[in-house]
């Protein structure tokens, strides 16, 4: 006897441009079938770069000299993060998951982890760069496939 045919497991593949929610469902014969729900992009980065001078800008002078970005990516990137979140805990209330796993990069999780607040007991993070990943190839993913066997065991046991 199967178990757990139709149980859904979500989870987001995230970095400093853009977070998608996916779900994921075994099919009849224990594949697992990713579907994309919805995403949220960056756009602050986009805005700070129509309007960023190029890395070499040009001093009073006229001669090339290196422009100064200062603090305003990490700023940025803190700006998303806490934008992640919100999107996060939106999505969480609208489907009901009891636990989601955000597949980020270590910097991205780093700036993730203090900003979960009341999602920390729902949200599980994995270091793993996996965005630029379509759902076909994300439903053959090792990291992906090791994470819902490990939320499955449990449920099996029961």
């Amino acid at each position: 006897m199967r178990a757990n045919h139709t149980q859904e497991h979500w989870f987001v593949t995230a970095d400093n441009r853009r977070a998608t929610l996916f779900l994921g469902k075994k099919d009849e014969n224990n594949r697992l079938r990713v579907e994309e729900d919805r995403s949220v992009e960056n756009i602050h980065e986009r805005e700070h770069e129509r309007g960023r001078p190029s890395a070499l800008g040009s001093s009073g002078s006229g001669a090339p000299s290196f422009a100064s970005f200062g603090h305003t990516g990490d700023e940025e990137q803190k700006r998303f993060v806490r934008e992640v979140c919100a999107w996060l805990k939106q999505a969480a209330d609208q489907h009901q998951f009891a636990m989601v796993t955000v597949f980020a990069p270590p910097e991205f999780i780093g700036h993730l982890r203090p900003e979960l607040n009341g999602l920390s007991s729902r949200v599980e993070l994995r270091k793993a760069e996996l965005t630029r990943l379509r759902p076909g190839a994300l439903a053959t993913h090792p990291a992906v496939l090791e994470e819902i066997e490990r939320q499955i065991k449990p449920l099996n046991r029961r």
